[in-house]
């Protein structure tokens, strides 16, 4: 189940999940000094989501479609560049009207890769490299003008929002609030 959830709310789950036994037994405890564990706890929370939207398998995120976001701008080559907006962690799926879903391609040597492809090889549409935030689509052919993006999902980070799947917070351990990212 996907799941969006307030600051408070996240860090209710991880006080009932990193601290497994019984903080409290009924009796009343006060600390003049210290460590205050709920900002601690708020801090090694927002270190743990950030690392799973940058990191996690989609699965355990909850996507959103950020397609009416996005300007499409066609270059003079006949590819279209897609900028993504700044709360944008990662691109996760593009789907053109009238194309389909577009293979994603990552890495260092996409863009070489797709460079290398003359527009009459035998690939079957359009393919994406994502460039950084950027999304860069090259045609098989090129574009005469700019294809309508429908849909384009992608993990974001809005402040206040946290945005995952439930079975994420199964990876909410004691060992979670102590280990180094």
């Amino acid at each position: 189940m996907k799941l969006l959830l307030t600051e408070a709310q996240l860090l209710k789950e991880w006080q009932l999940r990193s601290f497994p036994e019984p903080m409290n037994s009924g009796c009343t405890v006060g600390q003049t000094g210290g460590v205050d564990m709920s900002e601690y706890m708020s801090a090694r929370m927002n270190d743990w989501y950030r690392t799973m939207l940058a990191d996690a398998p989609v699965e355990m995120l909850a996507p959103v479609d950020v397609a009416s976001r996005v300007r499409p701008e066609l270059t003079a080559d006949g590819s279209v560049c897609l900028r993504m907006p700044d709360d944008v962690v990662r691109v996760v799926s593009l789907t053109l009207k009238g194309y389909g879903r577009v293979p994603l391609m990552r890495g260092c040597g996409a863009v070489s890769a797709v460079g290398r492809l003359p527009h009459f090889s035998r690939r079957r549409g359009p393919v994406a490299v994502v460039d950084g935030l950027d999304v860069w689509i090259y045609p098989q052919y090129p574009f005469s003008s700019v294809p309508s993006v429908e849909c384009l999902q992608a993990i974001t980070d809005v402040e206040g929002e946290y945005r995952l799947d439930s079975r994420a917070l199964g990876l909410i351990t004691p060992d979670a609030m102590y280990k180094d990212f």
